[in-house]
């Protein structure tokens, strides 16, 4: 036992005096870069939790909306259920006051039945086709795939798909929920390619604030380095001579 106390008292010996031959040079730049290192590290979690926190706000206002759309329905259903109206004259009310519904610009909300027959869309000429064979880029199968999701208690699907006027598929968030009584998945989707713009925009400013500030601690440094060395060195020098 005596013997392992001595080997570390002589372990933690050497590494003072290895700490103490250090450069003075380098003992002042320690802080800073110490300093420096934490900010990256700080930052980059930051950033990571900002990007989650916007993807998540914006499915969150997705799904807000498709609810209000299950509200629609469930609106017109009782009115089906009291008598007031037939089931027939009950979902096309629905469905026109759904299909009128809009968000952020031109967004809006879709309707299929549980087989991907499409009952609600912004394009007229889908009304009434059977789309579950539609595929992305990558073979998801969206409309089987926001029915399954819809079936399952609502869900989130990822899939790839042009904007409106262009032809190269970009990353695009659905979400599918279902009105049971009807057997309707209603649903809508979100690109997020704007998303990504808008964080990097937000990146950038931070990565600008970082370098920013890590040039100005590197000049700090060099001066107080500068102006501390350089006299020791004098005073020492004529101590010698």
């Amino acid at each position: 036992m005596q013997d392992f106390l001595e080997f570390e008292n002589r372990k933690q010996g050497v590494r003072i005096m290895s700490f103490a031959r250090w450069p003075f040079a380098w003992k002042i730049a320690l802080p800073a870069v110490t300093v420096f290192v934490f900010t990256i590290v700080i930052a980059g979690i930051s950033l990571s939790s900002l990007y989650s926190t916007m993807l998540e706000e914006r499915l969150t206002k997705v799904s807000q909306i498709t609810e209000t759309a299950v509200a629609i329905a469930s609106g017109y259903h009782q009115k089906e259920v009291s008598g007031e109206l037939s089931r027939e004259e009950a979902q096309e009310a629905a469905k026109a006051a759904i299909g009128a519904m809009r968000f952020e610009g031109d967004n809006y909300i879709f309707v299929f039945d549980f087989d991907s027959v499409t009952l609600v869309h912004v394009k007229a000429d889908l009304i009434g086709k059977d789309l579950s064979d539609l595929t992305d880029a990558n073979g998801v199968h969206i409309i089987d795939g926001l029915v399954a999701a819809a079936k399952a208690g609502g869900g989130y699907l990822l899939y790839q798909w042009p904007r409106a006027g262009g032809t190269e598929p970009v990353d695009k968030y659905g979400w599918g929920t279902s009105f049971d009584p009807w057997g309707w998945m209603l649903g809508s989707g979100v690109y997020v390619d704007d998303l990504n713009t808008a964080y990097w925009q937000h990146a950038g400013l931070v990565i600008l604030i970082i370098l920013v500030g890590a040039a100005v601690s590197v000049g700090v440094a060099f001066f107080a380095v500068r102006n501390t060395v350089r006299p020791l060195t004098a005073l020492t020098h004529n101590m010698n001579s």
